[in-house]
Order: structure tokens, then sequence, then C-alpha cells
């Protein structure tokens, strides 16, 4: 309960933030084709998604949140962040993935790198 408390007030705060934002809810009819093979999957996936481009680049993230057994079963996300302080069609990248699961936390990545428009 708590954890649903949480996801909707992050919700609430990026909607009323007035920003690019993407929600989505989708179900898995996976287990209707493959029967046994997918049962360990969650049947349900709320994606949140938003962009927003300012004067210094943009910024780009997701959250998937899995539900299970009506419970909050995983969470994964993605942040990217692009900056570019001068005119020439190369920015500085920035990006970590990562997540957490009931079993534990998925391994966490970073990257930075440069980005070319």
């Amino acid at each position: 309960m708590k954890k649903l408390a949480i996801l909707s007030t992050l919700l609430i705060s990026a909607i009323t933030a007035s920003a690019q934002l993407n929600l989505q809810f989708h179900y898995d009819t996976g287990r209707a084709f493959y029967g046994s093979e997918l049962s360990n999957r969650p049947l349900w996936t709320a994606t949140i998604e938003n962009f927003t481009a300012d004067k210094w680049g943009s910024t780009y993230f997701f959250i998937d949140g899995n539900f299970a057994d009506n419970t909050f079963h995983s969470a994964y996300g993605e942040l990217a962040r692009e900056l570019r302080f001068w005119k020439a069609p190369v920015a500085i990248h920035l990006e970590y993935n990562g997540g957490l699961s009931g079993s534990g936390s998925y391994n966490d990545a970073y990257l930075v790198g440069a980005a070319y428009n």
C-alpha cells in the first residue's frame, strides 16, 4: 500500500508539472498463447514516460511498474539527459538505468558519452 501511495504521489506531481507526460497500462496476453512458459511474468504493467526539451538540451525518462497477484511486483526505469552549451551538433549524454523487484535490485547502469544530432 505504501508503494502505491508513493507511485500515486509521483504521478500526480508529474501531471501537475505540465510536462510532456505519457501514461500507459498494458495487459500481458502472452499467457494465452504460451501457457505455463510465461506464468512467472506479471500480468499488468504501467508505464510513465516523459520527454522535455529546454535551452540546455533535453531530458527523457520512463518508469515501468509491474503488478502481479494484486500487488506491486517490480519497477524499472531509465533517465537520460543531453546537455549542449554550444552550437555544435554534439551533446553530452548522461544516462542511468536500474530498478527494484521483490527479489532484489536490477543491475544499475550509468552511461556518459556524446550524442550527435
